[in-house]
């Protein structure tokens, strides 16, 4: 009688190595995940840096057609106190004033929460919540 014996290890170190495998997978699985994600936050941190500096340049424009604005109401209230203009106009050129000085505000508020959006997207303000 003779007999062979032929043995494989199935398993190495105390690990299946199947397991290990399916490990191996399951960690490419989670870097590339990870990757993922970090790609989103950077997206959306770039998405709201963009609307912060959108939110920014609007301010500027807003505070320009202030100034204008402004500028035409002093004239027309001249005007309107000489005489030489009506006083449909001038309460209509008061109105603009108003409007344009609602829109600073507005613009203000937009970019203030622009900013903190901005700063969320970072990750930096989590202590301030």
């Amino acid at each position: 009688n003779m007999g062979v014996r032929l043995g494989w290890a199935f398993f190495t170190s105390n690990k299946n190595r199947f397991s290990v495998a399916a490990s191996k997978e399951d960690e490419k699985s989670a870097v590339f995940n990870l990757k993922d994600a970090e790609d989103a936050v950077f997206l959306e941190a770039e998405e709201k840096f963009l609307s912060w500096r959108q939110s920014k340049d609007y301010l500027a424009v807003a505070q320009s057609s202030l100034e204008a604005v402004r500028a035409r109401a002093w004239i027309v209230r001249k005007q309107y106190l000489t005489g030489k203009s009506s006083y449909f106009e001038w309460t209509n050129v008061e109105e603009q004033l108003i409007n344009a000085q609602k829109q600073i505000l507005t613009a203000e508020k937009n970019l203030v929460v622009s900013y903190i959006s901005f700063l969320n997207s970072l990750g930096t303000m989590g202590e301030y919540r």
